[in-house]
Order: structure tokens, then C-alpha cells, then sequence
């Protein structure tokens, strides 16, 4: 995992707060320092109990944790429940991530997909694949179990919590 984020000049992290996303900050932060970048995309649908959790999750990690606006429910396909929201959701999430990581000259956006992910019909991983996001935990073939395991070898509390 380090040489797969050390390889890169300077990085955007899709953050949630889950342990994937969290545990996959605090690497890039060790290995890259101020050239990881954390970015959460806040829409209407996050709870605001996750968002806290996840602010304070960032804040415990030592991570600067840069929030945007992710007005998905501008999109009207979305808003409609058409059967391919999953797609245009992860496909405008990305477009977002991409945009801010250019600004700074940050052109590789990461995400917490695991191998476990792949067995699932993900509908977003096809507009992840079209906007270049990269997998590090595929990369190094980390299943959620792997996950979990090294964020409670670090001594991470939120070893166990959701994605």
C-alpha cells in the first residue's frame, strides 16, 4: 500500500470517515504529507451525525479534512430514482473530486473500493473507471477483513465500524 501511494506526487482521497476511506487517509498523510489531499463531498443525503463523525475522525487522525457542496440533487436523472442514480451519483461525485484535484495540480483521486467490492453490482465503479479514480486496496488486493486488521493494528477505535 505505501509504495502504491508513495509512487504518487500528490493525491486526492474520497473520504466518508468509514474505516476504508479513513484508514486510507492516514497512509496517504504518512507517506505523501501535505500532498494528500481529503476531500468529503457533503450533499443533502449525509446524515449529519456522519458528517461530524467523520470531521472528527479526520480531526483525531491529524488530517486536514476539506469539505465541498455535492448538490446531487440537481441532477434531475438522480432526483427521478431512474435505475442508473448509482452511476450518475458516483459519476457527478467524481466529476467534483476531479475538478478540485486539478485545481492544485492533484491528478490522481483515490477511493477505498476493496476487492470484496468487486463482487457486488456497483454500478459507481463504472463511473470511477471513466474519471480515472484508482482502487489502492484492490491494488494491493485488500479485502474488507484486510482492512479492518491493519486499521486495528494501528490502534484505529473505528477499526470496526461501517464503510
Amino acid at each position: 500500500m505505501r509504495e502504491t501511494l508513495a509512487g504518487k506526487k500528490c493525491i486526492t482521497i474520497a473520504y466518508s470517515g468509514g474505516v476504508d476511506s479513513a484508514l486510507l487517509a492516514a497512509i496517504a498523510k504518512e507517506e505523501l504529507g501535505e500532498h494528500a489531499r481529503v476531500i468529503l463531498l457533503d450533499s443533502p443525503l449525509l446524515p449529519r451525525r456522519q458528517l461530524r463523525e467523520a470531521q472528527e475522525r479526520a480531526a483525531a487522525l491529524g488530517i486536514p479534512l476539506i469539505i465541498l457542496p455535492f448538490p446531487i440533487l440537481d441532477d434531475p436523472g438522480f432526483r427521478q430514482n431512474r435505475r442508473d442514480r448509482c452511476y450518475r451519483c458516483k459519476k457527478h461525485a467524481c466529476r467534483i473530486l476531479r475538478d478540485s484535484a486539478k485545481d492544485v495540480g492533484a491528478g490522481t483521486i483515490a477511493d477505498g473500493v476493496n476487492t470484496d467490492d468487486l463482487d457486488e453490482f456497483r454500478p459507481g465503479l463504472r463511473a470511477c473507471g471513466e474519471e480515472g479514480v484508482i482502487h489502492p486496496y484492490v491494488e494491493c488486493d485488500f479485502s474488507k477483513k484486510d482492512i479492518r486488521e491493519l486499521a486495528r493494528s494501528r490502534g484505529l477505535p473505528f477499526w470496526n465500524s461501517p464503510s
